[in-house]
């Protein structure tokens, strides 16, 4: 409590408002749902990184103040996944380690908190990791444990037979690998938000599908020079490049591709008209026949699986851990 009070009254020494280092990162390949990485949970992906990342830049765990993991979903068979990373890792267990959950902004979120441990002068060295398994998102019924039949696993199993409407009792089967990315507030999903921004920003297809196929070529150009190469931990069942590129390949060798994706939310001026009506307090611009949906499989980003770490540090930080590039700075 005295550090923060002596921010408010404005004491802080100058360390507290030295720059915030980043160091170079690494990553995994990414994986495809269902693809390479199927059999690794997410803390499995963030732990083996981790491992490679240490050993790569001779990094020593006694040095690291603080851990944040920024997931999605925190896998419910280990929910601190942070502490396991940093225990599995030789990290001190008095160290601070926590996760943080905030959809997809959750790995930035997880840089930010080191950050803030950073300026607050809780650390020096913060390790950050973000990390998803998508493939490995549990599905589930929701509203189980109100009915007598399905209250506990085992009267699940006994009466699994006799659920075949499990509607009539009042039980959902949920993909949580398709919830997470749904929004209650306006009963939508993220591709839905990607619309609604692509409609208010005038962003048409066109555009969309431009800038998704330069990306997704230089990416390509990047993975077949080794351009990218020191940025990459192989860990186990990792794939020669990311798979996402790989299952597009046949759209980044010919643009057309990109342009006979059907779009995801519909197709032709009346189910645009409906979308216009049903969001039209986040649509900000008038509905027009010469409008089109914008967003396809192929200019959006895919469900995959993958982990990246980077260290967040202070000045002091940036000297104690002399073996890694510290490029970047906030």
């Amino acid at each position: 409590m005295e550090r923060y009070a002596r921010m408010a009254s404005g004491q802080c020494s100058s360390n507290c408002v030295n720059r915030v280092f980043l160091s170079r990162a690494m990553r995994t390949p990414i994986g495809a749902i269902g693809g390479a990485y199927t059999s690794q949970k997410s803390y499995d992906l963030g732990n083996a990184l981790v491992k490679e990342f240490f050993k790569k830049y001779q990094i020593d765990p006694a040095l690291i103040d603080g851990v944040v993991v920024g997931e999605i979903y925190t896998c419910p068979s280990h929910p601190s996944q942070a502490r396991y990373i940093s225990l599995s890792n030789g990290i001190r267990p008095s160290t601070a380690a926590i996760n943080i959950s905030n959809n997809c902004a959750s790995g930035l979120e997880a840089i930010i908190e080191g950050a803030r441990q950073v300026l607050l002068e809780e650390a020096d060295v913060v390790l950050v990791i973000g990390q998803e398994s998508l493939t490995n998102m549990p599905v589930w019924l929701e509203g189980q444990r109100n009915n007598r039949k399905t209250a506990t696993i085992d009267k699940i199993k006994k009466n699994i037979s006799s659920l075949n409407e499990l509607a009539d009792f009042g039980i959902s089967l949920r993909d949580g690998a398709s919830v997470i990315f749904d929004d209650p507030n306006f009963d939508g999903s993220m591709v839905t938000t990607a619309e609604i921004v692509a409609q208010e920003f005038s962003l048409n297809r066109a555009k969309l599908d431009e800038y998704a196929f330069e990306s997704f070529r230089l990416a390509l150009k990047n993975w077949e020079s080794k351009r990218i190469e020191s940025f990459i931990a192989r860990v186990e069942n990792s794939p020669e490049m990311d798979e996402n590129i790989l299952q597009k390949s046949f759209a980044i060798q010919d643009k057309r591709g990109f342009e006979k994706a059907r779009t995801l939310l519909g197709s032709g001026s009346e189910d645009l008209s409906e979308f216009y009506k049903k969001y039209n307090k986040f649509i900000n611009v008038p509905f027009s026949r010469q409008r089109e949906f914008t967003t396809t499989a192929l200019n959006s980003s895919a469900k995959s699986d993958a982990a990246g770490a980077v260290l967040v540090c202070s000045g002091n930080g940036r000297e104690k851990m002399s073996n890694i590039p510290m490029p970047y700075y906030l």
